[in-house]
């Protein structure tokens, strides 16, 4: 989960940590949960991609990813 939420053109953006799904670290969930979906990375829908290309997306973006999820909480 993020650290920071901000506002950009009316859509509420939220930092995400990436861990393992449910992962604790100094006693904060991080991450995405089990349940989210990751929609896009770097507005790139990642519907019909793999696991290995998601990660090769995300590796590959230089100083900042964005991605698109849909929260279940």
């Amino acid at each position: 989960r993020g650290s920071s939420d901000d506002e950009k053109d009316g859509v509420k953006m939220k930092a995400v940590i990436f861990a393992e799904p449910g992962a604790v670290t100094q006693g904060h969930e991080t991450g995405l949960l089990p349940g989210d979906r990751l929609l896009e990375v770097n507005g790139i829908s990642v519907d019909d991609k793999s696991r290995e290309e998601i990660i090769d997306m995300i590796k590959s973006s230089q100083d900042f990813v964005i991605v698109k999820v849909y929260m279940i909480s």
